[in-house]
């Protein structure tokens, strides 16, 4: 579990990362695609922690999650 200080917008951040890799689910997380353990339509699971989908990222979320399935 390693924490990561910057300097810098996470929009920014987001923009650098690779679409395909990544998602943004709230106003400050993003996940690794590959870290998924497991999903439904309010919680995404990493590293079997449960992490909240955020109000504004949710149809885009779920949309993208149910892509997989």
């Amino acid at each position: 579990d390693k924490k990561v200080i910057v300097y810098q917008s996470l929009s920014g951040i987001e923009e650098k990362l690779p679409s395909k890799g990544f998602i943004r689910i709230s106003r400050s997380l993003i996940i690794a695609v590959i870290h998924i353990q497991e999903f439904n339509m309010q919680h995404i699971k990493i590293n079997d922690e449960w992490l909240k989908i955020g109000g504004n990222y949710k149809s885009e979320v779920i949309k993208f999650l149910q892509s997989f399935t």
